[in-house]
């Protein structure tokens, strides 16, 4: 039955371009697309292939959709993400793709902001940023992230950016100076 699901998904992530293109996207959301992504999620915890393409579909079905946003993070995806950068930390695709993940569901949705907050997602991103140091576009995943779910709520929007500056600031030094250490030796 595994076997079964994981070729299922790779049929489903074939069409994936097609599956969140435009009107597409609402005929996902309408069948139970969210729904087989977050199940294949769960079954499959540690596959990097189904973890990250999970990740980037929740991330295009987000595209300017608050009502998706909300949709998914419903129907467990959140959660789905949240366990995918826990589930394979040192994994920097799969990373990158969740933290596009947590943005895109945070852009116009402050429930899901906070929810992001209150169940660790916070830390989740800033622990990548540190785990993938020398990433750069985990690190500008890990920006996006921070700055779609602090930066959106106007109070702190000031503070959040900076903040989010600043860990990008200091992770991209981090990952300079050790790519220039190894170009040297």
């Amino acid at each position: 039955q595994n076997r079964a699901q994981v070729v299922l998904f790779k049929q489903w992530y074939q069409r994936r371009v097609v599956i969140t293109a435009g009107q597409n996207r609402e005929r996902v959301i309408q069948g139970n697309g969210v729904d087989l992504m977050v199940l294949f999620m769960s079954k499959h915890p540690t596959n990097e292939a189904i973890q990250q393409e999970a990740c980037l579909a929740i991330n295009n079905l987000c595209i300017n959709n608050a009502d998706n946003e909300k949709h998914i993070v419903d129907k467990g995806g959140l959660n789905a993400v949240l366990a995918a950068m826990k589930n394979l930390s040192r994994c920097p695709d799969v990373q990158e793709a969740a933290c596009f993940a947590l943005g895109a569901l945070c852009v116009n949705n402050g429930n899901n902001r906070a929810a992001v907050a209150k169940n660790g997602g916070l830390q989740s991103i800033v622990g990548v940023m540190d785990s993938c140091s020398n990433s750069a576009t985990v690190q500008i995943a890990a920006f996006h992230a921070l700055r779609n779910i602090v930066c959106r709520n106007c109070e702190y929007s000031y503070v959040g950016c900076l903040v989010s500056f600043i860990f990008l600031s200091f992770s991209l030094s981090r990952s300079l100076s050790v790519s220039l250490s190894l170009s040297l030796s």
